[in-house]
C-alpha cells in the first residue's frame, strides 16, 4: 500500500486480508473482472469506433483501460475496508461516471458513424447537400476503386446548379450510372416512372430476336422469333447504343449486351411506340404498340415449378430469392425435395434468377451438402457499426434436411446475379453441381443504403471472393457446358438446354 495510508489503515487492511481469505479472494477475483472488462473496452473503443486497425495499437490500447479500471476500482475497494466510507462513495460514484462518459462516447461515436453512413437523411434538402453526403458516403464505402476526385469535378457544377429535388435526382442517377454498377442505384418519388416490359428481346445470332412476350400483349406476328427492325424509324442497333447509360449499367461486356437489347420493347406508361418487324413467317409488319395495366394481371406466374422429366431426372425452377416475390418458397423447396429425393438427377432452373435473399439461397444450397463448406469472402472497405467493425465476412454453407445425394445440374444464364450467382459458386467450386448454360453476369457482392432527402441510394460495399479468390464481379461464372440459343430455338418452340441435357444424361427427357 502506497504512503498516502496511515499505519493504522494499513494494520486494518492487513487484518481484514488475514481474517476474511475467502473475501479477499473473491474480492481478488471481482477486480480482475475489473480489469478485464476494461480491456474489452478499450479493446472494442480502438478497434471499433476509433478503427484503428493496428492489433498491437488495438491490444495496448485495451491494456491501459483494463489497469486505470482496475487500479480505481481496487482503490475504491480498500478504502470501503480501510474506514474510509466517504470516500469510498465519491470514488465508486466517480467511477460509475466514467464508465458511462467512456459508453456515453462510445455510443456518440457510433451515432456520429452511422449518420456519415448515412442511416439518417441529411439535415437540409438541397442539392449540394445530398450530393454531399452521396459522394462521401461513396468515398468511405463503395467496394470497387473509382476515380472520386474525377467524378467531383465533374458533377459539382451540375450540382451546385440543379434544383432540388426534380432535377437534382435525375442528375444523381446519372452520376452513379458512372459507376457501371447494376448493385448501385438511387430511389425516389421525383424520378419517372419504371418503364414497363412489353416483352424481351435479346441478341440472338446477330439480330435483335423477341425472346418472350408478354402474356395479353396480343400484337400480330410479334411472338417469340420474331425479328425487331426498327423502333421510332430508329435502327436497332442504334436505338440500343444511344440508351442512357443508367439502363444498360453492368460489370461485363455480356451483361450490358443483354441490358441494352432487353430495352427494346420497354416503353413508359402512357407511351406507343411504332415498330417494324419480320414475323417467324417472313412477314414484314408496321404497327404502333403501347402498354395496358391489364398485362400485369395475366402475368402472375409461381414462385417455383416442378417438373418430373423422367423415372430419373426431375426439374425444379427457381425464378428468385426474393422473400417478398416467393414467401412460402422454402417449403416448397422442401415438399419438392422430400417427394423426389430419391431421383439420379435433379435440374436446378435458375435462368429468371436474379437474386434476392442471401439467408434463403443458403439454406435451399445446404440440402446439397453433407459437410460445412466454405465457399467464399466478402471484404469490406471500410468498418461500420452494423457490420460488427469486421474488414471480411465468412460465406459457410450448413448441411441440412431434406438431403438430395443424387447429381446436380444447374440452368445458368446472363441474368443470373448478386445472391444467384453465390449460390451457383458454392455448388460449382464445391462440385456439388454442373452449370448448363451461359455465364452469368458477374455482379456479387452485399449492398447498403444511404438515405438522402426524399431518397436513397443503393450501393455495392462488399467485394465478394470466391473460394480460390476469384472475384465474381466482372467476370461471372462459366458453365460447364455453355449454351446458345438459335432463332429457330424460339420459332420452333424448342428449348436447347433440354437438348443438352438430353445428350449429356443419356436419357429420353420428356
Amino acid at each position: 500500500m502506497s504512503e498516502m495510508f496511515t499505519k493504522k489503515e494499513k494494520k486494518r487492511f492487513n487484518r481484514w486480508f488475514a481474517d476474511k481469505r475467502r473475501e479477499a479472494i473473491k474480492t481478488g477475483f471481482i477486480l480482475g473482472l475489473h480489469f478485464f472488462l476494461g480491456f474489452l473496452l478499450g479493446w472494442f473503443l480502438f478497434f471499433g469506433p476509433l478503427e484503428v486497425d493496428n492489433a498491437i495499437i488495438q491490444f495496448l490500447g485495451g491494456l491501459l483501460l483494463g489497469i486505470i479500471n482496475l487500479s480505481l476500482a481496487a482503490r475504491q475497494k480498500i478504502f470501503s475496508i480501510i474506514g474510509r466510507k466517504k470516500e469510498a462513495a465519491q470514488l465508486a460514484t466517480r467511477l460509475r461516471l466514467g464508465r458511462r462518459g467512456i459508453i456515453g462516447a462510445l455510443l456518440l461515436i457510433i451515432i456520429v458513424q452511422l449518420y456519415l453512413l448515412g442511416i439518417f437523411a441529411p439535415l437540409r434538402q438541397a442539392s449540394e447537400t445530398n450530393f454531399n453526403r452521396m459522394l462521401r458516403v461513396l468515398e468511405s464505402n463503395y467496394a470497387y476503386e473509382v476515380d472520386w476526385d474525377q467524378l467531383e469535378e465533374q458533377y459539382r457544377p451540375r450540382f451546385a446548379e440543379a434544383s432540388f429535388p426534380d432535377e437534382f435526382y435525375p442528375l444523381a442517377r446519372e452520376f452513379v450510372a458512372e459507376l457501371n454498377d447494376p448493385g448501385t442505384a438511387i430511389f425516389s418519388e421525383h424520378l419517372p416512372p419504371e418503364k414497363r416490359w412489353l416483352g424481351l428481346v435479346r441478341k440472338i445470332e446477330g439480330e435483335p430476336i423477341v425472346f418472350w412476350v408478354r402474356p395479353g400483349a396480343d400484337y400480330e406476328g410479334l411472338e417469340p422469333g420474331t425479328r425487331i427492325i426498327e423502333r421510332d424509324g430508329q435502327e436497332i442497333s442504334d436505338f440500343v447504343q444511344e440508351l442512357p447509360h443508367h439502363e444498360v449499367r453492368a460489370f461485363t461486356p455480356h451483361l450490358e449486351e443483354y441490358n441494352r437489347y432487353s430495352r427494346v420493347l420497354t416503353l413508359e406508361p402512357e407511351e406507343e411506340i411504332e415498330l417494324i418487324y419480320e414475323t417467324p413467317a417472313g412477314e414484314i409488319i408496321e404497327t404502333t404498340v403501347g402498354w395496358d395495366e391489364e398485362y400485369y394481371a395475366q402475368n402472375e406466374e409461381p414462385e417455383l415449378l416442378v417438373e418430373e422429366l423422367s423415372d430419373a431426372a426431375v426439374l425444379i425452377e427457381v425464378k428468385t430469392f426474393f422473400t417478398q416475390l416467393a414467401p412460402d418458397l422454402l417449403n416448397r423447396f422442401e415438399e419438392a425435395l422430400n417427394e423426389y429425393r430419391d431421383r439420379e438427377y435433379l435440374i436446378l432452373d435458375l435462368r429468371e434468377n436474379r437474386g434476392g435473399s442471401h439467408y434463403l439461397a443458403e439454406l435451399l444450397a445446404g440440402c446439397f451438402f453433407e459437410e460445412e463448406f466454405h465457399y467464399g469472402h466478402e471484404y469490406y472497405p471500410s468498418r461500420l457499426p452494423h457490420k460488427a467493425w469486421r474488414t471480411s465476412f465468412s460465406y459457410d454453407i450448413q448441411p441440412r434436411e431434406p438431403h438430395f445425394a443424387g447429381e446436380v445440374f444447374i440452368l445458368t444464364d446472363t441474368i443470373n446475379i448478386g445472391t444467384a450467382e453465390l449460390f451457383l459458386a458454392a455448388l460449382k467450386d464445391s462440385g456439388r453441381a454442373q452449370l448448363l448454360g451461359l455465364t452469368t453476369g458477374g455482379t456479387a457482392g452485399e449492398a447498403l443504403s444511404a438515405r438522402l432527402s426524399d431518397g436513397q441510394i443503393n450501393y455495392s460495399f462488399g467485394d465478394f471472393h470466391r473460394r480460390e479468390g476469384t472475384p465474381i464481379s466482372g467476370k461471372g461464372l462459366e458453365p460447364h457446358y455453355e449454351v446458345e440459343w438459335q432463332r429457330d430455338h424460339l420459332i420452333e418452340g424448342v428449348d436447347p438446354y433440354r437438348e443438352a441435357l438430353q445428350e449429356i444424361l443419356d436419357l429420353d427427357l420428356d
